[in-house]
């Protein structure tokens, strides 16, 4: 993220895809993604046929897991950091008085 040019405000804006909207489209994607592996690797275990394409589900059920995982952590830390960059405007930037 890269500050706005203004002479006035420097605040730090997002890109499109770093927006929370974006953010939790990704989340619901992913967790259908998740559910989609997870009946994959209930077919797999079923069938003896596909067996030995069981990488696959099980490939996209960690891909899918390590990214909801990723964006999660992401957007919790951003409200975080909204949540105590709130409390911290209540205080004089000069010092105590």
């Amino acid at each position: 993220m890269r500050p706005d040019q203004s002479v006035v405000h420097r605040k730090v804006f997002a890109p499109w895809y770093d927006t929370e909207t974006v953010c939790f489209i990704s989340i619901v994607f992913l967790f259908l993604v998740f559910l989609f592996s997870l009946a994959g690797v209930s077919v797999c275990g079923e069938n003896s046929e596909f067996r030995e394409h069981v990488w696959v589900p099980v490939f996209l059920l960690f891909a899918s897991c390590i990214a909801l995982v990723s964006i999660t952590i992401r957007l919790t830390r951003r409200y975080i950091v909204r949540y105590q960059n709130r409390y911290l405007k209540d205080f004089p930037s000069d010092g105590l008085e």
